[in-house]
């Protein structure tokens, strides 16, 4: 196995754009659409007005339950195409694809028992130190 990045892996930076694209903006869209999909029902009175509250819980209700399943895909993927993992995982957390480890949040993404074998089996990139092209500077080789 290479220290050097294959032209087959994606930077960091390109996975947390997917991770947004794929995960987070779609949630978003669920939440804000059932939602105001619910104010229009209520406004026509096809709802009662309470209904608007119910809506808004279904719409976090939802849009959750479509994280759990999405940032499962989205993880093994990246996790498996990016070199730099300890950098993703930093950035992830940081960009709010992902919790940090144990955190209680965390326990509520779904993975089948495959998802979770492969999840488990990627484990070892962790063990490696991430791939770093550009030295820090100041640091000169003698």
């Amino acid at each position: 196995m290479s220290i050097i990045p294959t032209s087959e892996t994606i930077s960091v930076e390109e996975a947390i754009t997917k991770g947004h694209k794929m995960v987070n903006l779609p949630a978003i869209a669920i939440m804000v659409l059932t939602t105001v999909l619910c104010i229009v029902l209520a406004v026509m009175n096809i709802i009662p007005g309470w209904g608007i509250g119910v809506g808004i819980l279904v719409s976090f209700v939802l849009a959750w339950l479509y994280w759990s399943v999405m940032i499962t895909k989205w993880r093994l993927w990246a996790f498996e195409n990016v070199r730099n993992v300890h950098e993703l995982k930093k950035r992830a957390i940081q960009e709010k694809l992902i919790w940090p480890n144990k955190h209680f949040f965390e326990k509520t993404e779904i993975r089948s028992a495959a998802q979770q074998a492969k999840w488990e089996s990627l484990q070892h990139r962790f063990s490696q130190a991430d791939f770093n092209a550009f030295p820090p500077m100041g640091i000169h080789q003698q």
